[in-house]
């Protein structure tokens, strides 16, 4: 028999459940509240009513990723623009474990020059809340809580802007708040060194070095005594470095580009890029002058030709230097590991590259893996399994993980290889005849663990490491804004600032 009593009773508890749960403006404000801790960069922590009415824009990034990094210009611009209006948000949700602690998210605000507040979703709450399924992605929500607009992707800036203006002028709600969350300066830390978040170092010979002094956007020449010799201005973010005859290329890294210094004349040109984030390419021939490049990390010569870890669309290009064409050699897009040959093969963010003998050999930082690029196109990893399979074990193929790297030097006499381990804080060893992996230099503990190794040492996200004559590695200390010399079987360190 229908009992309509019982029915209208149930429906009434479902709607009285319904209705008392939070909105979602008003659960993310009470969380903030409950977790003021967990804000990264503001001067003091907000309190419940400050945070009520609000139109939120949340940023959910990860610093490694490199669809994060090229997605900053657009986030500090929409913050410029509708800062007066709405309140950006950086949501960081970490994917690597050095990634989840204040610490390491504090220097990349501060490197990155990111002036809008930042929380730390190390354990994903918010994440889960909104239902997130990759890095970056974008939320867009009212004062009352409903999500008006959402993008994954690096969302262009006109289609930000367009969905900010219409929320704004559909919401039909109470009086919206407006005032903007006191935001630490970016800038505001001080460095006792020359250096600010250098990346990469290249021998020049004759004792002279080249070195990517990245946080400065500039390109430094050193001499035997690290001391700066002259300075190459006007580029953003450069990384790598290759040099061939009188003349040294720079991955100009946020520019998009790869540009060319003429020691002899000083005089600087561009070779690659014309200034703005391209897509994918193809294995097709064209002119590098055309060509949009999508921050290139690392360049060496390999088979006579310049080769380009273009991290932006996760793959290598070869750019001839004297016809200036230019094609993809490895990376059909694909941001995994698949070995094989182009276009079937896949690459996660190349970030490093080194050559012994005829064989490329290079690091996919996002899959924390060591591979190899045989003269027939072939690409073998060596070590590392998958986008989300990280640590810090020495061992072989099926045992050894790393967590993005970024450096990577070559023994060519020994047959060796030294990786700068960056988000593990150590310097590994790899022999490529027996395929083993061994820290030999640092503690691979969280950032804010400030214990020694042995040798008295203790890095910070190194990025690159240079061989040097005499079993000295040069190693670049990215995040403690120095150039470290050291000798692994003697323990002799000579630090420079």
């Amino acid at each position: 028999m229908f009992n309509h009593a019982r029915v209208v009773t149930l429906l009434l508890s479902v709607l009285i459940c319904f209705t008392s749960l939070p909105t979602r403006a008003a659960w993310l404000d009470d969380y903030f509240v409950e977790h003021a801790d967990h804000w990264i960069n503001l001067n003091e922590q907000p309190s419940a009513q400050s945070l009520e009415n609000r139109f939120y824009l949340l940023d959910f990034w990860t610093y490694c990723c490199i669809n994060c990094i090229q997605a900053m210009p657009m986030v500090k611009k929409i913050h410029h623009d509708y800062g007066a209006d709405i309140s950006v948000i950086g949501i960081h949700s970490g994917k690597f474990s050095n990634e989840r602690t204040e610490l390491p998210i504090k220097r990349a605000i501060e490197r990155y020059g990111i002036n809008h507040a930042v929380f730390n979703d190390a354990d994903y709450t918010i994440w889960k809340q909104f239902e997130v399924k990759g890095w970056p992605s974008l939320v867009l929500l009212n004062p009352d809580g409903d999500i008006v607009w959402r993008f994954f992707g690096e969302a262009p800036y006109e289609d930000v802007a367009n969905a900010v203006e219409r929320a704004l002028t559909t919401y039909k709600g109470g009086t919206v708040n407006k005032v903007p969350f006191s935001v630490e300066a970016p800038l505001q830390t001080e460095h006792d060194s020359i250096f600010r978040y250098p990346s990469k170092v290249l021998a020049l010979g004759h004792g002279r070095y080249a070195l990517s002094d990245s946080g400065h956007d500039r390109v430094v020449i050193l001499d035997q005594d690290f001391v700066v010799q002259e300075s190459f201005e006007g580029f953003s973010s450069p990384q790598g470095l290759a040099v061939q005859g009188e003349h040294l290329y720079v991955a100009d890294t946020a520019h998009h580009q790869i540009k060319r210094i003429n020691l002899g004349t000083k005089a600087i040109d561009v070779i690659a890029g014309i200034g703005k984030r391209g897509p994918r390419l193809d294995g097709r021939v064209k002119s590098a002058s055309n060509v949009n490049l999508a921050s290139p990390w690392d360049i060496t010569f390999w088979n006579g030709q310049l080769i380009i870890a273009n991290a932006g669309t996760h793959q290598l290009l070869a750019l001839d230097t004297e016809t200036q064409m230019i094609k993809a050699i490895a990376g059909n897009g694909r941001e995994y590991i698949d070995d094989g040959y182009f276009p079937k093969n896949s690459l996660s963010q190349p970030s490093a590259l080194s050559v012994l003998g005829d064989v490329l050999y290079f690091l996919d930082s996002e899959t924390s893996s060591l591979r190899r690029m045989d003269k027939d196109g072939k690409i073998t990893t060596l070590i590392g399994k998958g986008l989300f399979d990280f640590g810090a074990i020495d061992g072989t193929k099926d045992t050894a993980r790393m967590q993005h790297p970024l450096g990577l030097g070559v023994d060519t006499a020994n047959k060796r290889l030294f990786i700068a381990d960056s988000y593990n804080q150590i310097i590994r060893l790899y022999d490529i005849e027996s395929g083993y992996l061994q820290t030999i230099s640092g503690k691979p503990t969280e950032m804010e663990d400030l214990s020694l190794d042995s040798a008295g040492l203790r890095y910070h996200e190194p990025n690159d490491v240079l061989v040097q004559s005499g079993n000295t590695l040069l190693i670049v200390d990215t995040n403690n804004h120095r150039l470290i010399q050291f000798n692994p079987y003697t323990d002799k360190v000579d630090i420079y600032r």
